[in-house]
């Protein structure tokens, strides 16, 4: 015997176990009989006697197995170690033929083979690694005389072909050992390492296809969120900057006191609601100092809409004691107007007497006009639907800010633009040419297009006539002609009236500078 013993095709040995654990170990043409608890447990069973023969013969002995799982040429060693024979092709397993018997064959003659060299490629199939069953290996072990060794011609190994060394990932993926199939239950059972077979390498190599897809859309949409975020920020830095500007321009110093007048001679054309939300606005940025005078010649509405505070006085009150104030100090007129909290404005109301005829012309409104004056930086002037009275005519004449409200209705748009040509004949073409004018939506965002088609229409009608036109949403807190309170107003509504203020001290700071 060589001192690198090498396997040969004698002693032939051949086994075949069978699913409820039976066995058959045929060991040169003597076959002993085995039974196990399961095929795991007859596989152990087999694998010590065939160990125990190449023990004996202190080389490796060439073993043909049938279990059902499929058909191995195995090389046993006397350490117990198991390899699939690289030098023989594997046979066909039970997914492509039914499992029989290993038939015994008779002993022939073979060269001897090449010693086993570790470094040998191993084969596109690997068979099992056994692992031999610790108990007596002795047990029913059949005898023979040994005989000289044949020499046998190796066939070429059948080699696995080599994974794509430009993918690491996928050569790391098919170098782990086999866990499906009969290849992973040995893994798993016996402890071995065995290769895995085509079938799934191919599934692992569309797992991985699979996995990277994945891959690829989380990262497409990390990167699409990334973007989005992105922009989401360049959009919140573009409103805080604009946000920052328009306070600044409301903030301006228009180092006089500034009349801005609210008129359409068209009942609901929302003058009431425009000049408290303006003057809100105003005061809530400014901190104060902000007058919203109910010029209406008669019962106007603005003090009823607004809080009423600890008194009930009105603009008239005021002009019968104007005579009496001629020092009159800021807290003097905290009698007469009326505190509207967190907006920081105050509100001058008109009368609200229905047994009173009394009426403030001409005279009176500039008497007024001028006490306000004295107190406040801003006065919002909210007027009635008669442009031709004395006191409306006054108020046009003391303007620096002209803003019309229009009701979305071609009614209202109607009435402002005669009011417009009123004005420009009596030579008010600048006060015209830089007014505001807010086209109040009476309807939801959800309501008939038709009718946003005629808001729409009334926009374009007014944007070559005056500086800004600007839209104003519907308000459901506005919806009910209640209390006017900007603190309840939705952030969209809130928005507008801000833009609409900050129009109205873009023109006001253009003046100052033309003034310059």
């Amino acid at each position: 015997m060589t001192s690198a013993p090498t396997p040969s095709t004698w002693p032939h040995v051949a086994a075949t176990l069978n699913p409820d654990g039976t066995a058959q170990l045929t060991i040169s043409g003597s076959t002993t009989p085995i039974a196990g608890r399961s095929v795991d447990d007859a596989r152990g069973q087999v694998l010590a006697r065939i160990t125990a023969t190449a023990a004996k013969l202190n080389r490796p002995v060439r073993a043909e197995v049938t279990d059902p799982e499929g058909e191995w040429t195995l090389l046993v060693h006397p350490d117990g170690g198991v390899e699939e024979d690289p030098t023989v092709p594997r046979k066909r397993s039970r997914a492509t033929r039914a499992a029989t018997p290993v038939a015994q064959q008779p002993e022939q003659a073979a060269p001897a083979p090449a010693p086993r060299s570790p470094l040998a490629p191993a084969p596109a199939e690997s068979a099992p690694v056994w692992k031999q069953d610790q108990s007596d290996p002795a047990a029913d072990e059949p005898t023979w005389t040994p005989q000289p060794e044949p020499t046998e011609v190796p066939e070429p190994a059948v080699q696995r072909p080599a994974p794509a060394p430009e993918d690491p990932e996928w050569t790391a993926r098919a170098a782990l050992p086999a866990e499906e199939g009969a290849r992973g239950r040995f893994n798993r059972v016996l402890g071995t390492k065995i290769a895995p077979s085509p079938a799934e390498l191919a599934h692992r190599r569309a797992t991985l296809e699979k996995e990277r897809e994945q891959r690829a859309r989380e990262q497409a949409d990390a990167e699409a969120a990334a973007a989005d975020e992105g922009r989401r920020a360049a959009r919140e830095r573009a409103a805080a900057e604009a946000f920052r500007q328009l306070r600044a321009i409301i903030q301006t110093n228009f180092q006089r006191t500034r009349t801005i007048l609210v008129a359409n001679p068209k009942g609901g054309a929302r003058k009431t609601t425009t000049a408290a939300l303006l003057a809100a606005v105003l005061g809530i940025f400014r901190g104060g100092y902000v007058a919203a005078w109910d010029a209406n010649e008669t019962m106007g509405t603005l003090g009823s809409r607004s809080l009423t505070g600890t008194h009930t006085r009105t603009v008239v009150d005021l002009l019968e004691a104007a005579a009496q104030l001629d020092s009159i100090r800021v807290g003097d007129l905290d009698a007469y107007v009326r505190p509207q909290g967190d907006s920081h404005f105050d509100v001058l109301a008109s009368d609200e007497d229905p047994t009173r005829q009394d009426m403030v012309d001409a005279d009176g409104f500039a008497t007024i006009h001028d006490i306000l004056e004295r107190f406040y930086r801003l006065i919002v002037v909210d007027t009635g639907n008669n442009i031709r009275a004395s006191h409306f005519r006054a108020a046009l004449d003391a303007a620096d800010q002209l803003v019309i409200p229009v009701a979305a209705s071609y009614d209202s748009a109607e009435a402002a633009e005669k009011m417009m040509r009123s004005f420009r004949a009596s030579g008010h073409d600048q006060l015209v040419d830089e007014a505001v004018v807010l086209i109040h939506d009476l309807e939801p965002e959800n309501g008939d297009p038709a009718y946003f088609d005629v808001a729409r229409s009334i926009a374009e009608r007014f944007e070559q006539q005056v500086t800004a036109v600007l839209p104003i949403p519907f308000d459901p807190a506005l919806k009910d002609g209640g209390q006017i309170d900007y603190a309840q107003l939705t952030d969209k509504t809130q928005r507008a009236y801000q833009e609409a203020a900050g129009a109205v001290a873009r023109n006001l700071a253009a003046q100052l500078k033309a003034m310059a």
